[in-house]
């Protein structure tokens, strides 16, 4: 049986990339000041909570936009969801990233405290826009 631990990292920076199918098993991840939480991969039914300054991003390894998959997740004041957008036709976590949790807490959050959602288009520039 694996031990199971909650894992904090951030204040300094530092990612923690999960790229994988095989549900993590490695307890709560708290994502602090100056990190990002990225991968393509399944966290399973760990808890998540991206914190003010840290960042959410869905990517592959390549850079390509995915799912990143994880248990109840909660999205504070401050933070960010970094959203890559390939192809806005196309389908989520293939034309576009995307964070698919069990449950999303948002309740920290109001109009003087927003969470950030930042688009970046990865198809380059477009005539006409």
């Amino acid at each position: 049986m694996g031990l199971s631990r909650a894992v904090t990292f951030g204040t300094g920076g530092g990612t923690f990339a999960y790229h994988s199918a095989a549900a993590y098993t490695g307890g709560p991840l708290t994502v602090n000041h100056h990190s990002t939480l990225t991968g393509s991969g399944n966290l399973g039914a760990t808890a998540v909570t991206i914190a003010a300054g840290s960042t959410v991003l869905p990517v592959q390894a390549d850079l390509t936009p995915c799912t990143l998959t994880m248990g109840a997740t909660t999205f504070l004041a401050g933070g960010n969801y970094n959203f890559l957008i390939a192809d806005a036709t196309g389908a989520a976590g293939t034309g576009y990233s995307t964070v698919a949790a069990t449950t999303l807490d948002l309740t920290g959050l109001n109009g003087t405290m927003p969470f950030n959602i930042n688009l970046e288009s990865l198809a380059g520039d477009v005539a006409g826009e």
